[in-house]
Order: structure tokens, then C-alpha cells, then sequence
């Protein structure tokens, strides 16, 4: 076991103490598995005037098949210097997520390593899984460029070290000046481009950091290097990867129209311990085309506005005005501004030749003409009586009452502590905005009168006001905030009114009578039964729970009373004679008085040799004594009940009936 291995065990060891952050501080990885990557490309790479085709990863074209390429989001990490895009990793993508758990973090990417030849020629020691995204693309100008951070977990213990983890970006393609087909790292630290190093430095763990130091020490350590471009995440936030770089850009000259090919690549350098990875900003691999505005985006009222750009490489220009106007002639000049001359001007350039066979490209600028306008001011202050306003901007005058001036810095607006009404006065304000323009105007300032309201009203039982509950009549006095958020007096002026309602049940034996006479006391009108009904009294024939509301004015009120159930019992003729004429005792069946106390219901009357004769379920059922269509006249039979009461008892009655 070498040394290394043994420092990364103990240091897997040990229990790190960091500060737990909220999903929404860190930033988070989203792997791109199964993605095409000219989709990936396309949809979080490509910007401006740039064209891409032929994408591969670890070179291998269609679909992704490593989690070594993801997207990111710094979501509220704000230290982190790119918002979104993509990220390149040497392990598993989704482990650069935040916060920073290791000190040295390293993660299984799943699959069989890469290693990248191309960058053979700029690492310290051997090369380990390797990530490698390129692709061939042409641009619409002569230039391209595009932004990105490396980060690594070999900071900052392995700062000058064998273990010098290393990435690179090689454009290859014609040399603008040379003509000759070449390959070169556009990835290097900026301003080291000299005539003793043409090729410039290329950004590394030993080239780009600020020294070397142990886990947890605070920087910066000794024999730093380029430090000005080095972060140092000691504090253990934020993204797991212990250090990284400022966003750095890379670009070249080239010829436009013409196909270049960009490999991107990183790779641990000496071991396969403690990942590295390049981030690359959304959409910021672009090309600017040309021509380009260098101006001010605003500018104020009576302003002229001379309009500064660069069009290289043009036959000719022109600009086109918000309005539609075309300018043809230079220096482009508009006079005297308006707030109409605000919005988008165009600038249209003549090229000799253009990817896309249009000669023409252009570029535009959205130009605001600032009315001047301070917003305390512009916007109509308000003032509270006997409130004081104060307006810290450079003046020259102001015109009407209750002014004070401070100092040569300050004026307010100083109001009496009372006015009789809300009051409206006109000032003429002379001085100048937050962006120097000049401002010279009439503004209408409103003064705000202490209010007196009042509040009358009648309830039943408990008022809620001014966050209080009032249950006693009587008059409350509160100081209140108006709407205008000035001080006023609220006046509650409460009439409390009480309402009681009963039911009494009239009837001494709901059982014996098989009904109830319900009665509501009290003085409310409008009733409601829970039946529907809406007179004072009310006949019930079952029990349950009955209830009676109503109302007198803003007075409401309800009772409820609760009719008790009865022991079911079944009264059945022990015979019937449906052999005589004279239409009584017929029909063998329950009393409709009796049904009401019946809930489900089945009944089976058999004969003397026990054959079912007759059988329903309906509890109103009728037997009229005939077997197979004919009266069995001098036939006694037994008969079976199995029911519920209305409130889901069971019962069993039994008993015989005699056919005469």
C-alpha cells in the first residue's frame, strides 16, 4: 500500500464536521445517461453563431453510456462563479452534488476507464479515467469562446505533486494567419501568452492554486501559483470538490465558415484516487458575429447619442432606428432625444461572405431614454400628518409649503402633526437622478389627515375586531393604521344580542304511540326542521336524531334532540280466512305502524312436511294462503322471520298461521 492510499483511509476515517446547508445552497448534478450527446451539445453548450455536429464522448457517438457527463445548477451556492450547464467529471458525475462530505472524494464510474492519448503530452505521470467530449463545429465570425471552472479534489494536499490532475481544451484546424493545420490547448491561464511561451500555460492542480497545505487548513499555503484564480472550498459548502478555479475563459482566432474540431478532456494524473472535473457555462460556447455595439444602454431626455461599434471585415453599415428609420451615413448621430427614440436599434453590416449564403449580419442594442425621474418623487410621495419626508439626492430648488432645507444635501417635507383633511399640493422639484439626468417638473405630493372611523354593528355572541374577540356591548376605541399606513383612531361601537332554542318533545311514549310531536322554543323565525319542514311543531314516526334551526336577523341558533329507539316487536294473525266472503282477515302480513321499526327483513312460511311455500324480503308483504294457485283452506303453517331494526339489530321471530 503507498502512501497515498494510506492517507486517503484515514482520512475516510476520520468524521468530518462541516455545516449542514439546505438543498437549495448547494450545487446539484444531474447525470445525462442515455442522452444523445448532439442533443447534449445542442441543448447546453451551443450559443451564439456557432454550428456543431459529430459529438462523442470517450469517443463513442449516439447515445451517453458513462455517468462521467451530467448538467448542473448551482442553485443558491452564489460563490460558485457559473450558474448552469454542463459538467465533466473523472468519476461518477453525480457526486460532485454539494456539500463538500470528504476531504479527497473519490467515486466508481462504472464502466471500463478511458484514457485520453491527447493528453499524454501535458500530464506528470500516467493517465487514468479519462472523460473526453468532442466534436466538429464552424462559427459565423472569426472568433469563439466559451467559459468553464476546473475543480479537483487533489487540492490542496497534492499541490506540486506526481498526482497533477489535468485537463485540456484542443482545437484543431486551419491557422488563420499560417494557413497550416495545427492542434492547440485554448485552455490556459490568462496573460500567459508570451513571446518566450507561445502556447501559454495550461491551467493544472500544479499551475493553478494557492499553495500547498493539509486537509481543513485555510489558505493560502506555501508556493503558490496563480493564486488569483484559485477558490479554496475550506468551508466545506456549497460543491464537494475542495478547490477550484475563477471562471476562466478559452477561445481562438479562426476562420469563419470554416469546420474546426474541439476535443475537451480531464484525466487523474499518477492514480485513479480523487476526482477532477470542468464545468462549462450554459450555452456560452459562441461566436459572436460582427458587427457589435460598445455603447451605453440609456441615456437622458435632450441627450444626443453618438452609437459606438466595431464591424470588421465589412463592405458596408447602416442602422436602423426604432422607428424604422434608416441611417446610412457615418458617425451614426441622433439629436436632441425623446422618450420616443427609446427601443431596440439595429446595426446591419455587409460581409463578403456568410455561412448561410446572406451577406448580411447584424447586431442590436435596446436603449432606454430615462425621463428623469427620482421614485420617491416621480411616483407621487405620501405623508403622514406630522410625518417627515427626506430626499438625500443632489438639488437645485424646490418651490412650495412646509419645506426645510437640511443641508446642501437634504431636504424634507415637514407636515403640522394635524390636518383637518387629506391635502394634495403641488412642488416643483429641480434637481438631478441617481443616473445624473436632469429633473424639472411639477409633483403632486399627498399629506394624509389622522382619520376617525367607526364601526356600528349588531351581533349574537362574539365579534372579532382589530384582532380582538368582543362578547360585551359597549363602545372600544383602538389606534389603528390607515390605508395609507399613517395613524388613526377606530371607534367600535357594539350592540351584543343572545338567542337560546330548544326542542321539547310532546309526546310522554314514543314506543307506545309509534310517534313524537316536536316543538322548538324560542323566539328566532325562519325554521328549519333536518326534515325539511319549516313550521314551529313537528309529528315524527321514527326515532333518530331530529334538529331545528333559525334565525332573527344576524342572530342564528340550532338544537337537536335525539328520539330513542324502541324494543322491535312483530304482531302476526295466528290465522286467516280468505275462504269467506266478506273480504275481512284476508291477508297475512305486518302492520305498517309495525314496518316502520323494521330494518332489513326476510320471511319464509313453510308447510306441516316443511316446504317453503312462500318467501320475500319486502317487509310489506301480503300472504294470501295459496299454495301452487290454490287457498289451502284448513292447512296450518310455520313461518320464519329474520330482520334488523333500524338501527341494525338483529332479531328472530317464529310462529304458525292457520288457513281457514
Amino acid at each position: 500500500m503507498n502512501n497515498r492510499e494510506c492517507v486517503l483511509i484515514v482520512m475516510l476515517s476520520c468524521f468530518l464536521c462541516f455545516v449542514s446547508f439546505a438543498q437549495n445552497q448547494n450545487l446539484t448534478v444531474e447525470s445525462l445517461v442515455g442522452t444523445h450527446i448532439d442533443s447534449i451539445l445542442q441543448n447546453h453548450l451551443v450559443g451564439e453563431g456557432v454550428e456543431i455536429s459529430n459529438g462523442r464522448f470517450n469517443n463513442h457517438a449516439g447515445l451517453l453510456n458513462t455517468a462521467q457527463l451530467g448538467t448542473f445548477n448551482r442553485n443558491g451556492f452564489t460563490s460558485f462563479p457559473l450558474e448552469t450547464g454542463l459538467v465533466m467529471t473523472t468519476g461518477n458525475v453525480q457526486e460532485a452534488s454539494g456539500p463538500n462530505t470528504q476531504s479527497n472524494y473519490t467515486s466508481e464510474v462504472g464502466v471500463v476507464s478511458y484514457t485520453e492519448s491527447s493528453l499524454s503530452g501535458l500530464a506528470t505521470n500516467i493517465l487514468f479515467n479519462c472523460a473526453s467530449l468532442d466534436f466538429d463545429f464552424q462559427t459565423s465570425s472569426d472568433t469563439f469562446v466559451f467559459r468553464y471552472v476546473f475543480a479537483s479534489e487533489e487540492y490542496c494536499e497534492y499541490v506540486n505533486s506526481d498526482f497533477n490532475d489535468i485537463f485540456a481544451f484542443f482545437l484543431t484546424g486551419e491557422d488563420p494567419v499560417t494557413h497550416v493545420q495545427t492542434t492547440k490547448n485554448v485552455a490556459i491561464i490568462p496573460g500567459t501568452i508570451t513571446t518566450a511561451n507561445p502556447n501559454g500555460i495550461p491551467v493544472a492542480i500544479n499551475n493553478v492554486n494557492h499553495g500547498y497545505h493539509m486537509s481543513g487548513e485555510s489558505g493560502p499555503g506555501t508556493n503558490a501559483s496563480y493564486p488569483q484564480f484559485f477558490v479554496h472550498n475550506s468551508s466545506y459548502n456549497g460543491v464537494q470538490f475542495d478547490g477550484y478555479t475563477t471562471a476562466l475563459s478559452a477561445g481562438s482566432n479562426i476562420l469563419a465558415c470554416q469546420m474546426y474540431h474541439m476535443k475537451l478532456s480531464v484525466g487523474n494524473v499518477g492514480d485513479n484516487m480523487y476526482d477532477s472535473g470542468v464545468f462549462l457555462e450554459e450555452n456560452s460556447f459562441a461566436s459572436t458575429p460582427n458587427p457589435a455595439f460598445s455603447m451605453l444602454s440609456f441615456y437622458c431626455l435632450h441627450d444626443d447619442i453618438l452609437f459606438n461599434f466595431t464591424a470588421e471585415n465589412v463592405d458596408s453599415v447602416h442602422l436602423v432606428t426604432p422607428s424604422g428609420d434608416t441611417l446610412r451615413t457615418q458617425p451614426f448621430i441622433i439629436h436632441d432625444v425623446m422618450g420616443a427614440d427609446s427601443g431596440c436599434y439595429i446595426l446591419w453590416a455587409k460581409k463578403p461572405v456568410d455561412c448561410n449564403g446572406s451577406p448580411w449580419v447584424s447586431d442590436s442594442i435596446f436603449i432606454s431614454i430615462r425621463i428623469p425621474c427620482i421614485p420617491e418623487i416621480c411616483d407621487g410621495p405620501q405623508v403622514c400628518a406630522g410625518g417627515i419626508a427626506e430626499y438625500p439626492f443632489e438639488w437645485e430648488s424646490i418651490d412650495g409649503p412646509w419645506v426645510n432645507f437640511v443641508s446642501d444635501e437634504l431636504f424634507t417635507l415637514n407636515p403640522p402633526a394635524s390636518l383637518p383633511n387629506d391635502t394634495t399640493i403641488a412642488y416643483r422639484f429641480s434637481l438631478f437622478d441617481e443616473f445624473g439626468c436632469y429633473f424639472d417638473t411639477l409633483i403632486d405630493v399627498q399629506y394624509f389627515a389622522i382619520k376617525h372611523t367607526y364601526v356600528d354593528t349588531a351581533v349574537c355572541g362574539t365579534f372579532f375586531w382589530n384582532g380582538v374577540d368582543y362578547t360585551e356591548p359597549g363602545v372600544y376605541v383602538v389606534n389603528a393604521t390607515s390605508e395609507h399606513g399613517c395613524d388613526s383612531i377606530a371607534e367600535l361601537h357594539l350592540d351584543v344580542a343572545t338567542v337560546e332554542l330548544s326542542i321539547v318533545c310532546l309526546t310522554e311514549d314514543f314506543c307506545e304511540n309509534m310517534s313524537a310531536e316536536l316543538s322548538a322554543i324560542t323566539t328566532l323565525e325562519n325554521y328549519v326542521w333536518s326534515t325539511g319542514e319549516s313550521a314551529p311543531t313537528i309529528e315524527v314516526i321514527t326515532p333518530g336524531v331530529y334538529s331545528v334551526s333559525g334565525s332573527l336577523g344576524a342572530c342564528h341558533a340550532a338544537a337537536s334532540i335525539h328520539i330513542e329507539g324502541c324494543e322491535l316487536q312483530i304482531f302476526l294473525p295466528n290465522a286467516i280466512t280468505p275462504s269467506k266472503s266478506d273480504g275481512m282477515n284476508d291477508l297475512f302480513g305486518i302492520s305498517d305502524q309495525q314496518q316502520r321499526m323494521i330494518g332489513d327483513f326476510e320471511i319464509s312460511i313453510f308447510s306441516r312436511w316443511g316446504d317453503q311455500v312462500f318467501y320475500s324480503t319486502d317487509k310489506n308483504f301480503h300472504w294470501n294462503g295459496e299454495v301452487k294457485d290454490k287457498v289451502a283452506v284448513g292447512s296450518v303453517f310455520n313461518y320464519i322471520i329474520h330482520c334488523t331494526d333500524i338501527s341494525g339489530k338483529p332479531y328472530l321471530f317464529t310462529g304458525s298461521v292457520a288457513v281457514l
